[in-house]
């Protein structure tokens, strides 16, 4: 007899849902917790889907209730309470409550077969199976990095990571103990592809290795004084973005760079070649990756603000460069390009502004995909600003470049 079912799946937002008062909690917790406001608001987003899965014993009585919404996030809970088991973030699912065969008894349950069949949208990795004979774990971090299978020896390196970091936090970046640093050069000597951007550090390996010293500096590293405080210009635009700082003297300190540094710099992180602070792990990992939430169109925006500002502090040389960068192959690109793009465009705007002119209309069709279909959504403050800058006759026909386009051009 099979351990779970799934007994039925439906929309819990639709007007029609008959939900139980602890269904309606459990909605609103799993709404607010994702950034999306009250039941009501989200009845009302025409971007939000949501999917409750109930899910009942090998007996038919009710254990659990998933609730599943857009772009691949989802919660758990235990039937009639309010108590999360588990996680869905970014299409995987995570455990809250320590029951570690549950992850596998759910896969059984949740096919690729089953969930076509039901109609369930969201695709979930629950992970695998556990072996029949569990691996020895490691006692100490050299055992771990000896393991020669490379997934395992991830997750066997993981384990140490938690303990040293302590609690996740994604922002502010971190200054490293002498402990923690010790376990970043070991993981990047052994080069264990381990995302620490959850414990404050970064999610690529390279970048773990240039913030302790293991990898060339660059221009961004250069280092800026914020009071009496000493620290890296990437770190403190970083703080910018996360809400951690105060844009102002960040920019001050900015300013005070030898010219040609502070272009340099600039232009690094502006083509995000500068660790990977356009990333919106989210100041919440519960907005992690998801558009349109609060912490993460804040983020957004405070880095394109800034990033702009800093630009128009560059003078000539910050519109060459911002010039520059709108013609480049990864700002042009669909997919990849608008942190580019809305950086290139909101600094061209406010020099134009400052200058008493407006964005050169040679811009039009790259402002049309600011806004356009499968815009970057984290960022909408930004488009407002650059379109009450531009005539209406303008505004109309960027409008209609964005009406002719059907996708991916």
């Amino acid at each position: 007899m099979a351990r779970w079912k799934i007994k039925s799946v439906g929309d819990p937002l639709v007007g029609t849902a008959k939900l139980a008062a602890h269904e309606t909690k459990q909605l609103a917790r799993h709404l607010k917790e994702e950034g999306f406001g009250s039941i009501k608001a989200a009845r009302t987003n025409d971007e939000l889907a949501v999917q409750l899965v109930r899910i009942v014993d090998g007996k038919g009585r009710p254990a659990f209730e998933l609730y599943l919404s857009s772009f691949g996030s989802g919660a758990l809970f235990d039937h009639g309470t309010t108590t999360l088991v588990g996680n869905v973030i970014q299409h995987h699912f995570e455990l809250v409550k320590d029951r570690p065969t549950l992850p596998a008894e759910l896969a059984a349950v949740f096919t690729k077969a089953a969930t076509r069949r039901l109609g369930i949208a969201t695709a979930i990795a629950f992970g695998t199976a556990p072996p029949t004979t569990a691996p020895r774990t490691p006692t100490n971090l050299a055992a771990a990095l000896a393991i020669s299978n490379h997934s395992a020896r991830r997750e066997a390196v993981a384990t140490f990571a938690a303990p040293l970091f302590g609690k996740a936090a994604p922002y502010p970046k971190r200054r490293l103990t002498a402990e923690q640093r010790a376990f970043v050069a070991a993981i990047v000597d052994a080069k264990v592809d381990l995302a620490l951007h959850g414990w404050g550090m970064f999610a690529q390996l390279e970048h773990n290795a240039r913030a302790i010293g293991k990898a060339p500096a660059g221009p961004s590293d250069i280092e800026i004084s914020i009071g009496k405080e000493r620290m890296p210009l990437w770190r403190a635009v970083s703080d910018v973005a996360s809400g951690h700082h105060d844009p102002a003297p960040v920019l001050a300190a900015f300013t005070k760079l030898a010219p040609a540094k502070a272009l340099a710099a600039w232009n690094e992180i502006a083509s995000d070649k500068a660790y990977d602070l356009f990333e919106a792990h989210a100041v919440k990992f519960s907005e992690g990756g998801i558009p349109r939430t609060p912490s993460n169109v804040k983020h957004r925006t405070r880095l394109f603000s800034w990033m702009a500002d800093a630009n128009l502090a560059l003078g000539d040389a910050g519109v060459r460069a911002a010039e520059a960068l709108t013609k480049t192959k990864i700002t042009l690109d669909y997919r990849s390009g608008y942190p580019w793009a809305f950086i290139a465009i909101l600094s061209l705007v406010r020099q134009a502004t400052r200058a008493g002119s407006v964005l050169a209309e040679a811009h039009d069709q790259l402002v049309a995909r600011l806004d356009g279909p499968h815009a970057d959504a984290f960022a909408a403050p930004i488009v407002k600003e650059i379109e009450k800058t531009l005539p209406r006759v303008r505004l109309a026909a960027i409008a209609a470049i964005q009406t002719k386009r059907q996708g991916p051009q």
